[in-house]
């Protein structure tokens, strides 16, 4: 017995794995050598594999699936590369690898890994997908995190990082994510730039037993398409902005949720403390020319 390592290339001519117009903005960003078109590239690349991008959806024509013996086509890269025979039964994949001429670009492991889940191959329904899709969406969240803390602590200057949109390095965003906050000499992005062209409220504060509700029902979600200026949550936990006051080395962060994930931060008065208390705004409302 024993493990071989290999590397398996995605033509991006190969329309059995992408459609011609994916393969026409994969070029643009390939030769777009900057940090913002590597991120995009990436961000791109990461939900094609995920099967999440907007044509992928199902609920466009739900019914084609009524059929009981109904079988899901592949929904993503990964499974056409199954398909294909390019990835074998036995194959673990491990890391999308973008290399070039000038070296490795970046390595993204959760763009192609997920947790162990059980699979139901006949089932085009949801229901017997449960577990893969949460597998699915937790690894959007982990991806995320990698993506966002390499640009923001490797990639970009402190004043770059500062000024990130989320629009311009990201097409999606998962529907739960947590970003690293910028105050004082402490790296992060600023809020209202990242989300500038997000519909948006000021971050309201929530109390640290809500956060881990958040990240496990968040992953259940459809991602946060950018280009359609979707609505976000946008929370800071408690705990938090009350260790930054006495300890240094603690980062600030912020957590997003898609508006689709149930909204925390209901007003009230803090249990226990008074100036951490929520209170109630008008909702959003986004001017549209």
């Amino acid at each position: 017995e024993g493990v071989q390592f290999r590397l398996v290339p995605l033509d991006i001519t190969d329309r059995t794995l992408f459609t011609a117009t994916d393969a026409e903005q994969l070029v643009a960003r390939i030769n777009g050598n900057d940090v913002a078109s590597r991120s995009l590239l990436r961000n791109q690349v990461a939900y094609l594999c995920f099967g999440m991008t907007e044509d992928a959806t199902t609920t466009r024509d739900l019914l084609s699936l009524v059929q009981p013996t109904a079988t899901a086509p592949p929904t993503n890269l990964l499974d056409r590369l199954y398909e294909q025979g390019a990835l074998q039964s036995c194959d673990v994949p491990l890391a999308l690898i973008f290399w070039t001429l000038s070296g490795i670009q970046f390595i993204d492991t959760w763009a192609v890994r997920r947790r162990i889940h059980q699979v139901s191959p006949t089932s085009a329904w949801p229901f017997g997908k449960r577990e893969e899709r949460l597998a699915i969406g937790e690894a959007t969240f982990l991806q995320f995190q990698q993506q966002i803390l390499d640009l923001v602590d490797t990639q970009l200057t402190f004043g770059q990082a500062r000024q990130i949109n989320a629009r311009d390095y990201f097409d999606f965003l998962p529907p739960v994510g947590v970003l690293p906050l910028q105050e004082g000499s402490r790296r992060g992005i600023g809020v209202d730039t990242f989300f500038t062209r997000q519909p948006h409220r000021a971050p309201e504060v929530i109390e640290g037993a809500l956060v881990e509700p958040l990240l496990v029902q968040g992953p259940w979600h459809s991602p946060v398409f950018t280009r359609e200026a979707e609505l976000v949550w946008v929370y800071r936990v408690r705990q938090n902005q009350q260790a930054l006051n006495v300890d240094s080395s603690v980062r600030p962060y912020l957590i997003f949720t898609s508006s689709h994930v149930p909204y925390q931060a209901f007003a009230n008065f803090d249990m226990a403390r008074w100036e951490y208390g929520n209170y109630w705004q008008p909702p959003v409302t986004e001017e549209r020319a």
